[in-house]
């Protein structure tokens, strides 16, 4: 019976023998081939990441190009609409009536592209931005609105009243919401 427990022992030491060596060997098969799966997937992320990061990139300097676009035509059409609002007008060497008409076909000019513009690219803010802009749109036209109002009266005289009240509403109510959109951009573009 010795004989016996001993070949068992033996038999069951080669196949333990056996069995860790194929254990080993799987083990390090299984580690070798999620090694490689984990390297490509690392791979994998850091080109996704660098895509990303060139698109976001691409994307914050493109809106960068947009707010200093549309802040260069709020400005232009701003200063169009201060020129023919206010109530002091230098005259020129040409007459009165064509400067105006000059500085009228101006502003409508430089206030159809900024909306046009803007149209274009609302896309690249938020909604509260948006809002503002298109607040401060309705201000340049309630201010044109009143000013040209101002300019016709029955008796063919202007009335300076409205003509004031459309400068005060420049003034104060129209600048106070540039300069919001003035801040909200400083912020944007990472200033304030």
């Amino acid at each position: 019976m010795s004989q016996f427990w001993q070949n068992l022992i033996t038999n069951i030491s080669w196949g333990a023998l056996i069995i860790g060596g194929i254990s080993w060997i799987l083990r390090k098969f299984i580690d070798h081939f999620f090694s490689n799966k984990i390297e490509q997937y690392k791979a994998d992320l850091e080109r996704e990441n660098t895509k990303f990061r060139i698109t976001y990139e691409k994307l914050h300097a493109e809106r960068a190009e947009v707010i200093k676009e549309i802040y260069r035509k709020i400005s232009k059409t701003y200063n169009a609409l201060e020129s023919v609002v206010a109530p002091m007008q230098l005259a020129g060497e040409k007459p009165m009536e064509e400067i105006m008409v000059d500085k009228r076909i101006h502003f409508m000019d430089t206030a159809n592209n900024f909306l046009e513009y803007f149209q274009e690219n609302k896309i690249f803010f938020n909604k509260d931005l948006v809002n503002d802009i298109d607040k401060l749109d309705g201000g340049f036209r309630t201010v044109w609105k009143k000013w040209s109002f101002s300019q016709i009266n029955g008796r063919g005289r202007q009335n300076v009243e409205e003509w004031n009240k459309a400068w005060d509403q420049l003034k104060t109510d129209v600048s106070q919401t540039k300069s919001e959109i003035e801040n909200k951009f400083r912020k944007l573009i990472g200033i304030e």
